[in-house]
């Protein structure tokens, strides 16, 4: 039976095995801003920290020319300038974007074992990735996970318009005035709040009277005014 191991960056190596030993918060750390009133106290904030990831690892050799070899690919492997979805194959569903924190300081060499531990840092816990499809009637949308998230969304125009809105019932809203055509492919991010339209920025469409929202989870009523894929990843504390 194989080992457990773990993917990061897309990629994974079958030779490199996770060991027993992984400490993990459960959660992600929570920091609380409250401010005392005459009347008692009122939390003001919370703001939630990152993931701290210590996975040991082992992996075995023939000799020390291998080892070498081994760790080169292990560093053009993990040691990236940006966050990268980290995957353990004992926690199916669960992702975290994510990047190395250490320099494996703790390796050991026992006869054809090696071992160490790669501490990673994430920014929060991920799950599935869910496809919301929008009409121009509103309805509504359970939105899984625990905390809000970010979405991004795929408009393909079937006939000429002015106007493009995509809005939830809680006052959220971004509304787009620009002269569409019959196959125009309009793309929103809304965490980098961008908008595309095949591919060209159109941040010069976005109205005055647009407010930015994200998907909070429970019951969410959306619509848009051309039907609408709306993408999300859910997220954990």
């Amino acid at each position: 039976m194989p080992l457990n191991g773990f993917e990061f960056n897309n990629r994974r190596s079958d030779n490199i095995y996770m060991l027993r030993g992984r400490s993990k918060s459960p959660f992600s750390p929570l920091e609380r801003e409250v401010v005392k009133y005459s009347g008692g106290h009122r939390l003001k904030k919370t703001t939630r920290g990152l993931i701290e990831i210590n996975q040991p690892v082992g992996f075995k050799v023939k000799n020390d020319e291998e080892q070498m070899q081994i760790v080169k690919w292990m560093t053009d492997w993990l040691i990236t300038e940006s966050w990268c979805p980290l995957k353990f194959d004992d926690e199916p569903g669960k992702v975290y974007p994510a990047v190395l924190q250490n320099d494996m300081n703790d390796f050991e060499k026992m006869a054809t074992l090696r071992q160490g531990t790669l501490s990673f840092t994430a920014l929060y816990a991920a799950g599935k990735e869910i496809e919301l499809n929008l009409l121009p009637d509103r309805r509504s949308y359970f939105i899984t996970g625990q905390r809000e998230t970010d979405w991004t969304s795929k408009t393909t125009f079937e006939a000429p318009t002015s106007k493009y809105i995509i809005e939830e019932a809680g006052g959220g809203r971004i509304v787009l005035n620009y002269n569409f055509i019959a196959g125009d492919v309009l793309t929103i991010d809304y965490h980098k709040r961008k908008v595309l339209l095949n591919g060209e920025n159109l941040a010069t469409a976005i109205a005055l009277s647009t407010v930015w929202f994200p998907l909070h989870p429970g019951t969410m009523t959306i619509n848009a005014t051309e039907n609408t894929i709306m993408t999300y990843v859910e997220r954990f504390h």
